[in-house]
């Protein structure tokens, strides 16, 4: 059947005929025009809420939609289709905008319509979670980087959704309960996703599978790092690389990155750059994880107070992250650049350490950020800004409880310095 939209004046009418439907909203019409240009590939619930309403919330997208969709089926009525995840228009249905001169002109789908690929990745894994939660289990089992693809309240849905009366005895129950404590540590906090890591490590053992071993260990040492417990991180990982030791699959420098983290945290500088030497020299000059390992030396050759050997180490992964914008490189050599400053010119560094905590907060690089306002709190001291100092470094602790973050002694070292200087 036919359709002639006409945006102007809020109407819709049905092929040759007279009668028009009046619109209730002009949303809806812009859903009908959305629609007919996806033409038979349909759109995603998403997709749609995100084009129609782009600065509202997700809930209220959602909410917004839902009426929109019911009032356009009750002008088209079966010729809207639509699914949990997916909205689309019968194939016979043809849209044409009324031009306001007496033509027409057919709606078509541009070049660049349709669903961007994660928007497509995202609407199939929400499909698969709400109709065969077997194969999203499978799903996540061959593609561990799926987390990383989907936008974070999609990915949260479609785990609520998925099985969640599976059997103990599920084969890819660790996989599920992984991803679930992913998804719950951004949002909830380190605490609160703990436990959930925690089994999901016992998990992992269980089922003998490195790969998982791996990644669920890195997770939980991280966190331990985070709650201030780095001896028991560095045990974690010792067991996990004991354990995994015969498994190239499950290889990876950044469990030695992350036992430098731990070894830094314990006061053994030296020994937590030893590993990140290996860890730099077994990686391709130029990669990714190159400038990373780069980074992370630059940024603990600084804590140990070789000022000039960090501020030469910086500037590969400095260069790397400006030229590819890869946030997390740009924020942990920005950091290094802070304490730098922080050391010789804390006036500046006062300047730098807040445009790196806006940097790091926009893309949600929360470590970095609760580390720049720490560095930022120790430049006011040193400049005897003692009330900006205070203030800098209560907003830092209440960053860190929202987090789920512990302190360590670090950070109690720097509360009381600042209190004594203060009065």
């Amino acid at each position: 059947m036919q359709w002639v939209l006409n945006l102007d004046k809020g109407y819709v009418r049905c092929g040759e005929s007279t009668d028009v439907e009046k619109l209730e909203y002009r949303k809806v019409g812009e859903l009908l025009l959305a629609l007919a240009e996806s033409k038979s590939n349909g759109a995603s619930r998403q997709q749609l809420g995100e084009q129609l309403w782009p600065s509202g919330a997700h809930a209220a997208r959602a909410t917004n939609l839902r009426q929109a969709l019911r009032h356009l089926r009750r002008i088209i009525g079966e010729e809207l289709i639509t699914t949990s995840a997916f909205c689309r228009l019968a194939s016979a249905t043809e849209v044409f905008l009324d031009n306001g001169d007496g033509s027409c002109s057919r709606a078509e789908p541009e070049a660049s319509t349709g669903l961007k690929p994660v928007h497509a990745f995202g609407a199939l894994v929400e499909v698969l979670s709400l109709s065969d939660p077997d194969r999203f289990l499978q799903l996540i089992t061959t593609c561990p980087d799926m987390a990383q693809c989907l936008p974070h309240t999609l990915m949260s849905r479609a785990l609520e959704q998925a099985a969640p009366g599976v059997s103990p005895n599920h084969p890819n129950l660790p996989w599920l309960t992984y991803w679930r404590s992913n998804v719950t540590i951004g949002p909830l906090g380190i605490r609160r996703a703990y436990p959930l890591l925690k089994r999901s490590t016992t998990l992992a053992y269980k089922y003998t599978d490195p790969l998982l071993v791996r990644e669920t260990t890195y997770d939980l040492a991280a966190s331990e790092i985070l709650l201030g417990r780095p001896e028991v991180a560095l045990r974690q990982i010792d067991e996990a690389e004991a354990f995994i030791r015969n498994s190239s699959a499950a290889r990876s420098h950044r469990m030695q990155d992350l036992r430098g983290s731990a070894l830094m945290h314990m006061g053994r500088n030296e020994e937590a750059l030893e590993f990140l030497d290996h860890a730099s020299e077994d990686t391709a000059g130029g990669a990714f994880d190159f400038a990373w390992h780069y980074a992370l030396r630059a940024l603990y050759t600084a804590n140990t107070g070789d000022f000039e050997l960090a501020a030469r180490l910086n500037e590969a992964p400095a260069r790397f992250g400006r030229e590819s914008g890869a946030a997390q490189i740009l924020g942990v050599s920005g950091l290094t650049s802070v304490i730098l400053e922080a050391a010789t010119d804390p006036r500046r560094a006062i300047h730098t350490a807040t445009e790196l905590v806006g940097f790091s907060r926009k893309h949600k690089i929360d470590n970095i950020a609760l580390y720049a306002q720490e560095t930022l709190a120790d430049a006011y001291v040193a400049v005897q800004y003692f009330g900006e100092a205070k203030s800098t470094f209560e907003s830092t602790k209440a960053m860190r409880q929202g987090l789920g973050y512990s302190y360590t002694h670090w950070d109690r070292r720097r509360l009381r310095r600042i209190a004594l200087l203060a009065a």
